[in-house]
């Protein structure tokens, strides 16, 4: 009986120690991915097993998955923080940039059953600003578990962050919208923006996420941006339309 009480115990050590590892990639000095490998796994029983995330490396957790046992089981996402907030899974809007005003955000507890392959956005407010980046996770049933294996977060305030994205310039996607935009560089020193969709506002971005130009209230099917004085890089368009929809699109100077 001793020996099988000690086989039993050091596989429970093992299996808390390899949940406890992970696999970072530093593909951005701007943000921070991370992979875990193996993933991490809970399933549901009455130990309660949980994850809690500290996603932005403050030494100060803000999001925990977990299980509720009972009469009245249930796999959860939850804020551990005020300031932290995150998307509904069944939230459309958020498949656009994460600063999109139109995302409603959610706080608390949350019971989550579909959809079962899920990316839930983040956002972690500090005064003024917003910082955002993103947790996936898929839901199975029989046997009952959550599989988080990777989220991201980006360190730039109020960057139009995007779920799954890793880095600030090689995996910003250009979002289509049902009217066809287009962000091109027009003759003399201009950002042309065209759509079929009337535009609010154009913000041209750094990859630092300073702003270096913007255009307010302007209630066209287009405009240039005039990039005089703006030094040779790489940028991040974003339009706004006046439905609240957006549109971003990477573009080199």
């Amino acid at each position: 009986m001793k020996q099988k009480f000690l086989i039993v115990t050091i596989i429970t050590i093992m299996t808390f120690s390899l949940k406890s590892q992970s696999f970072q990639t530093l593909t951005d000095t701007n943000v921070i991915f991370v992979d875990y490998n193996p993933d991490v796994i809970l399933h549901y029983n009455y130990n309660q097993e949980s994850l809690s995330i500290d996603i932005n490396n403050d030494s100060v957790l803000d999001f925990k998955f977990y299980f509720t046992p009972g009469s009245n089981p249930g796999s959860y996402i939850s804020d551990l923080n005020t300031n932290c907030k995150y998307t509904s899974v069944w939230d459309t809007v958020s498949n656009d940039s994460l600063n999109n005003p139109a995302i409603s955000w959610s706080s608390g507890a949350n019971f989550w059953y579909s959809p079962t392959d899920a990316i839930f956005g983040i956002k972690i407010i500090s005064g003024s600003n917003n910082y955002y980046g993103w947790i996936h996770a898929v839901l199975s049933f029989g046997p009952w578990i959550m599989t988080i294996d990777k989220y991201a977060f980006c360190k730039i305030p109020n960057y139009p962050f995007h779920k799954g994205q890793t880095t600030l310039i090689t995996n910003i996607p250009n979002i289509i919208t049902p009217d066809s935009t287009y962000v091109y560089l027009g003759s003399g020193n201009s950002i042309v923006v065209q759509s079929g969709k009337i535009i609010n506002s154009v913000t041209l971005t750094s990859t630092t996420g300073i702003v270096v130009a913007s255009q307010n209230n302007i209630n066209s099917y287009s405009t240039n941006i005039s990039t005089a004085g703006i030094a040779h890089g790489t940028y991040i368009v974003q339009v706004q339309f006046t439905d609240l929809s957006n549109y971003t699109k990477q573009i080199v100077l």
